[in-house]
């Protein structure tokens, strides 16, 4: 399957709540608007990275290269379970249920608050913190892929 967005997938669904659960999350987190999802079989997603290029030489006629050969290095992502529980005292639904739809609003509720804290560990996410999230992008850019603002809400610039 292709890497679609999670409103894309959402809209094949035949399950109209898990349409709508869908919406909701995405509205409250427009990361997921723009994130492509892709399914992944086992515990984690292996991609590779590369380290260094190597190098490249001009030669002159009859001349050698130097041999050289990049850097890749194999990693991988675990995959984490972001979800809640719903709970509904029977009493609630009964007394409330001629103000609002209880189930439908706790659901909307907790759909709501998935969005946002994904959104929240998608930026600042640290394993170090909690174990059973993922890094955000503050953990994962490090030395000069960070840009800095100045004291006194100057203009950016990149970090040195």
């Amino acid at each position: 399957m292709a890497d679609i967005t999670m409103l894309e997938a959402a809209k094949h669904s035949q399950d109209a709540l898990e349409r709508s659960v869908a919406k909701i999350i995405v509205e409250a987190s427009p990361v997921l608007e723009y994130l492509p999802q892709k399914t992944i079989v086992g515990p984690a997603l292996r991609y590779h990275r590369e380290a260094s290029l190597g190098t490249v030489s001009w030669r002159g006629v009859g001349g050698t290269y130097t041999p050289d050969a990049g850097v890749i290095n194999p990693l991988f992502e675990p995959l984490v379970i972001l979800g809640g529980e719903i709970k509904v005292d029977n009493f609630e639904v009964k007394v409330m249920s001629n103000l609002l739809n209880l189930k439908a609003e706790k659901y909307r509720m907790k759909a709501r608050q998935a969005g946002i804290t994904f959104s929240e560990a998608f930026f600042e996410g640290d394993t170090a913190v909690d174990p059973y999230q993922f890094d955000g992008l503050r953990k994962r850019l490090t030395g000069n892929q960070k840009i800095l603002q100045t004291a006194g809400g100057g203009t950016l610039t990149l970090a040195k």
